[in-house]
């Protein structure tokens, strides 16, 4: 019974990272864009 909830339960956690991977990425990327030690090197690469 446990094994199955486990089971269940890291089935959903890949298909949720799975989902919303690329957004939680794109949302760290903008929230440190602006970091004093690579906000030079930010706007040189875009």
């Amino acid at each position: 019974m446990t094994k199955t909830v486990l089971i269940c339960i890291s089935i959903l956690l890949v298909i949720l990272a799975a989902f919303y991977g690329p957004k939680v990425t794109r949302l760290y990327k903008l929230a440190n864009l602006y970091n004093e030690d690579k906000i030079a090197s930010n706007f040189i690469n875009i």
